[in-house]
């Protein structure tokens, strides 16, 4: 089974909320999921998780882009753990820090032995030829345009790995 890295994008009111009530947040998820037309309020950033994970750290970028500010108070196990809030001031401090960052030559940085001694969940994707770096890459594109959003929005997310 895969584990796959989820951000449910909330404005001000509705991470309030959803941090008093993460009962409520969990099942707004979940209807947002299946609805036909989710735009871009859910989205999710697949295996490439903890990979970006440690290429923004290594750059830089704070880390609770990938890991969140703290627990969703309260919440149950959304799959594999505790979801987690990123407010939205770190929202948009780490989209000023991506917006600053050349991923390309992040990714250059790589040590791939150094990832496979660390046993990095899903490097296979970062090794396998038709997937690799453009794979990341996707990813993070993907990750960054949401969190430009959720800057412009003043949102903030709730984070889960399903």
């Amino acid at each position: 089974m895969s584990m796959i890295m989820n951000y449910l994008k909330l404005g001000p009111a509705e991470l309030r909320q959803a941090i008093s009530d993460p009962e409520w947040a969990y099942d707004l998820a979940l209807s947002i999921e299946e609805a036909d037309d989710a735009g871009d309020r859910i989205f999710d950033i697949d295996k490439s998780w903890q990979i970006l994970e440690l290429i923004l750290e290594q750059v830089g970028v704070n880390p609770a882009a990938i890991r969140g500010d703290y627990p969703l108070p309260s919440a149950g196990d959304w799959g594999y753990g505790q979801p987690q809030v990123i407010e939205p001031d770190t929202a948009r401090q780490v989209t000023l820090q991506l917006s600053r960052l050349d991923f390309d030559e992040a990714m250059t940085s790589i040590d791939l032995d150094s990832l496979t001694n660390q046993e990095v969940y899903a490097l296979d994707v970062l090794t396998a030829p038709d997937m690799g770096r453009a794979y990341l890459a996707h990813h993070y594109n993907v990750l960054k345009e949401q969190f430009e959003d959720a800057s412009t929005s003043s949102s903030g997310f709730v984070i889960w790995i399903a």
